[in-house]
């Protein structure tokens, strides 16, 4: 799995943007989605996967 831009992809609806992410707070300017961005890193590629997947 490429692990490029996980930390500024949202877990929830996949928008990727740098703005996303600000120290330790995620916060996804899409859909407004938050979560610490230690657990979000640790999600998004999880997620990534099964998109593609489908």
């Amino acid at each position: 799995m490429d692990p490029h831009y996980t930390s500024q992809t949202c877990s929830e609806c996949g928008h990727v943007s740098r703005s996303n992410r600000t120290g330790r707070q995620f916060s996804c300017i899409r859909c407004g989605f938050t979560l610490d961005a230690g657990t979000g890193r640790r999600q998004a590629p999880c997620q990534r996967a099964e998109r593609s997947e489908r």
